[in-house]
Formats: C-alpha cells, sequence, structure tokens
C-alpha cells in the first residue's frame, strides 16, 4: 500500500482509495489522481469532520463495510449470492440502497473511470484470517474485481459446514445511521417497515441491534443497566436528554420515553433531540453487557461503534456529555468513528485530549474526570471537503482551531457584509417599524 499516514499512533486499521486509470479518477465527491491515494487511518476514535455531501458518510460506510465483511456476508448474502464477486457486488450495493434490483442504483454509479479500495488490519485483528483486502471497482460494469486473497478467503469460508453461525458471533461493528429517528417513528405505529429489504443493510442491522436491545433492557432490574459501566452511561444520559427509552414493567413490552419528572410517553412523541441521542445512549450501555456475554469480542478495539452525526439536535451542553460518553467507550477498549458538522464537538475534543497530559489523581469541578480524558495517540481527526481528505490533528494530538473556527468566520463575515450594507443604503429604504 502507498501513501502516507504520518505518525501512526495507536493504529487499527488502514485504508486507501487509489486508481490504475491513466485521467483523474472520481468517488463521490473525491478526486484521486493516478499514482496519488487517499489515504486513511483508522484509531480507537476516528473523526471525519466536513460541509454537507462532501463524503464523510461514504467514507465511513467504507471503513464499516470492511471491517465488518465476514460478519456482513454471513448476515446478508442469499445461498445464491455467495460467489466471491457476486457477492461483494451485493454487498457494496446494500449499503446504499438495500436490496432493490435496480442496475442504475448500484455502488459503482459512485465510481468514474476505475477505483481501487486497499484494506488492511493493523491490529487488535478480529478475523485471523481476513486482516486485508482489495476490490478494484469499475464505472463501466458493474462486477468488481476483488484480489487474490479477498477470493481465497470468501471461498474458504463459505464452503464450510455451518459457516454463517461461525462468523456471526462475535460481532465486529454497529452502525447507527443518521436516519435513526425512524426507528421511533415507526416502531409503534409500523414495525415491518423497520425490516423492508429495500432499506439499506445499515438501517436493518441497526433495527435489528435495537430489537435485542429491547429483549436485554427488560431484563434490567429497576430499569437499571447490569453492569456498572452501564450504569454510569445511563444516569449520564438521564441528566443530558431530561428523561430516558425503558421498558415498562407491565403492560406491552415496547420501548416508551419517561421524563425526568417520572412522566411516560409514547417514544415519538419525544422531542427531536431525545429521538436522535437515545439509540446510541441504550447501545452504548449495552455494549459491556454484550462483551460480557460473548456477543462482542472481549479483546480492546476489536469492535467499532460508527455513529453518523451524533450532535443531532442536541443543545451545545449535551454534545459535551454525548462526547463524553463516546470518550469514555474509547477508554474502555471499544473503538468508536463518527461523523460531525459541529465545530464544536471539535473544540471539546481538544478539551478531553489535552486533559490526558495531567495525572488522574489532579480532578476538580472543571476538568474532565479521568475515565473521558482521551490520549492523543488514540485520536485521529479528519477534514473532508473539496474532493479531498485532510488530516487536521498534529503528532502531539491536538486539532487545528483555524479550521473548527472557519464556519464562525462565514458567520461574522456575513453579519459585517450585511451591517456595511445597511449603512449603506438611503435612509427611506428603512422600515420604519423597525426597532
Amino acid at each position: 500500500m502507498t501513501g502516507n499516514t504520518g505518525n501512526m499512533g495507536n493504529t487499527i486499521e488502514i485504508l486507501e482509495i487509489s486508481t490504475t486509470s491513466k485521467e483523474v479518477a472520481h468517488f463521490g465527491p473525491f478526486r484521486i489522481p493516478r499514482g496519488k491515494a487517499l489515504p486513511l487511518e483508522a484509531r480507537p476514535l476516528t473523526v471525519f469532520v466536513g460541509p454537507q455531501a462532501s463524503g464523510k458518510s461514504l467514507l465511513m460506510q467504507l471503513l464499516f463495510f470492511f471491517q465488518a465483511f465476514p460478519f456482513l456476508l454471513a448476515r446478508f448474502t442469499a445461498e445464491e449470492e455467495v460467489e466471491p464477486v457476486v457477492a461483494v457486488q451485493a454487498l457494496l450495493d446494500r449499503l446504499r440502497r438495500g436490496e432493490v434490483r435496480d442496475k442504475t442504483r448500484g455502488f459503482y454509479n459512485f465510481v468514474r473511470n476505475n477505483v481501487q479500495f486497499s484494506y488492511r488490519r493493523h491490529k487488535h485483528i478480529l478475523y485471523p484470517r481476513y486482516a486485508e483486502a482489495q476490490i478494484r471497482v469499475y464505472a463501466t460494469r458493474s462486477r468488481p474485481k476483488l484480489s487474490p486473497a479477498l477470493e481465497a478467503y470468501i471461498q474458504a469460508q463459505t464452503i464450510q459446514v455451518g459457516w454463517r453461525e461461525k462468523l456471526l458471533r462475535p460481532e465486529p461493528a454497529i452502525f447507527i445511521p443518521a436516519e435513526r429517528s425512524f426507528y421511533s417513528r415507526f416502531l409503534n405505529i409500523e414495525p415491518s417497515v423497520l425490516q423492508l429489504h429495500a432499506l439499506p443493510l445499515t438501517m436493518r442491522l441497526f433495527s435489528f441491534v435495537l430489537e435485542r436491545a429491547r429483549s436485554d433492557v427488560q431484563g434490567w432490574s429497576e430499569g437499571t443497566p447490569d453492569t456498572p459501566e452501564g450504569s454510569w452511561i445511563q444516569e449520564r444520559a438521564k441528566a443530558m436528554l431530561q428523561g430516558e427509552a425503558y421498558i415498562p414493567r407491565t403492560g406491552p413490552k415496547v420501548w416508551k420515553w419517561r421524563t425526568i419528572e417520572g412522566a411516560v410517553l409514547d417514544l415519538e412523541m419525544a422531542s427531536s433531540g431525545q429521538m436522535e441521542a437515545w439509540p446510541i445512549i441504550i447501545i452504548a450501555a449495552l455494549l459491556f453487557s454484550w462483551r460480557r456475554d460473548g456477543i462482542l469480542s472481549g479483546d480492546p478495539y476489536t469492535f467499532t461503534l460508527y455513529i453518523e452525526e451524533p450532535e443531532t439536535h442536541l443543545h451545545p451542553l449535551a454534545q459535551l456529555e454525548m462526547l463524553k460518553i463516546i470518550a469514555y467507550l474509547v477508554n474502555h477498549g471499544f473503538a468508536v468513528t463518527f461523523t460531525t458538522h459541529s465545530p464544536l464537538l471539535l473544540f471539546l475534543l481538544n478539551a478531553l485530549i489535552e486533559a490526558s497530559s495531567i495525572k488522574e489523581t489532579t480532578q476538580d469541578d472543571v476538568l474532565p474526570e479521568p475515565a473521558v480524558r482521551l490520549r492523543p495517540e488514540d485520536v485521529i481527526v479528519y477534514e473532508v471537503k473539496d474532493g479531498g481528505i485532510e488530516r487536521i490533528i498534529d503528532e502531539d494530538g491536538w486539532i487545528d482551531e483555524d479550521r473548527m473556527r472557519q464556519a464562525e468566520w462565514v458567520a461574522d463575515r456575513y453579519l459585517y457584509q450585511v451591517r456595511d450594507r445597511l449603512e449603506s443604503l438611503p435612509e427611506m429604504s428603512h422600515d420604519p417599524e423597525s426597532p
């Protein structure tokens, strides 16, 4: 693999996007000149920040696809789809469109010329025989080209008796999509919608995970998680969201929302921020139980939680608490990758990283508690925009604050442009009713 990823830190996996085309290739919004790869290095905490349609989610979905590929092969392919090329094509297509037999919506539509994805698991390997993979996708045809190692791996796995069951445990990843509020909207009204095969596999898997969570939460004594770590998350989140999702002990075993004052509402009556955040909280609290029970691997960083925009519809103070919960997971051996539009989250992330430089015994009401202080070598942040990917965290673990202030500068510049324009207008242009 080519390309420079800089100081490797606590690197878990590497993904490089390149081309063999003589002309510039495109993958979604990304431009890939020949001989110049777009390198991605994932660490225990990996963050993608950038404007809309810049490719953040596309990159995160690719990382999820490669890391979880053996699991996805067992979970989302039919018997007639286990031939290597067919299986890879089906799974790539279902990342974004679900099981729709419309070739105009295939994954190859993201590609102009040809694009090659080279993946390597650097450490914390869950599948010993699956540490590297290479896939080349062409714009002119739907069938990808696989590296011999990947093709041989698929063939070797799928001829074994009971191969699906072997690859389904332990689970390597969970993907929490940006559209997660759809679960709250349809769960009690039209639950069959949640398992439509036309949904992208990330959304279907998300629904499966929350159904398993519903069963597990019913077993909690007095509604309290059965691990101290899960309880820590639940208590922080309850204060953050002014309530919690729960399963009543009597009556139908469906998700409800309970306010901090004790009022019970149908889940779809919760606020938009609560509906966006509660699945993240429930899953985060249950990760510790699932790891204890063997659903997830007990080895550090062999599991990744992928979250699209964890800050959605949250007040800035709630965003801080959400980031602390994410940091808590990372410090307990769970890898987390998330996308964000929020410069605020990056300022807060800098604070958690900088606080790691002090002794754990140094604590007060201002400093982040030791459980959420992040080691700089565990964090990597990328800015995704203008057809490229750029690392914006330096070797000491400091995120470039000028990059974070760009949105603020745009807003300030616009404010002063409007003020200057108002001052230049003749007096008769002003609304006399305005203050």
